[in-house]
């Protein structure tokens, strides 16, 4: 699925306009990240919430989608401190728009707490820090375990 976004953004041209550019790279850092491809998810998820590409018009609604899903890609990545600020702008954004927070999205905040907070010895804390030190791509999921 991700090779039909990289298409549709290798054709973007100066009338392509910014917030198709930003959704079609938001879009593709969603296919990356299904395909276990995290580094490549997380770069797009980068660009499209990069001052090139949302400024102060941009949709917040988009801006917050899209601060969730780098949430739980940091998550996934076991990079909680990162993943807890991008889930703290999320919630900011979903306040000012007066938006409700949904089921999915809850969980993942109760992941990033459960996460952070495992205890030093734990299997949990192991596997993260293995995620951490071999940095590679893997299937990823925001689940509890």
């Amino acid at each position: 699925m991700y090779k039909l976004y990289t298409e549709a953004l290798d054709i973007v041209n100066t009338s392509t306009p910014i917030e198709t550019q930003r959704i079609l790279l938001a879009n593709r850092a969603q296919a990356f990240f299904f395909s276990g491809y995290v580094h490549e998810s997380l770069r797009d998820l980068n660009h499209a919430l990069s001052p090139q590409y949302t400024t102060q018009v941009s949709p917040k609604p988009l801006t917050a989608k899209y601060r969730y899903r780098r949430a739980k890609l940091f998550c996934a990545m076991a990079n909680y401190d990162e993943a807890q600020a991008d889930y703290g702008e999320f919630v900011n954004i979903m306040d000012g728009l007066g938006a409700k927070i949904s089921g999915e999205e809850l969980v993942l905040k109760s992941d990033l707490v459960s996460r952070a907070a495992a205890d030093d010895d734990s299997e949990r804390r192991r596997r993260d820090d293995l995620i951490r030190a071999v940095d590679v791509s893997l299937p990823c999921f925001a689940s509890s375990g």
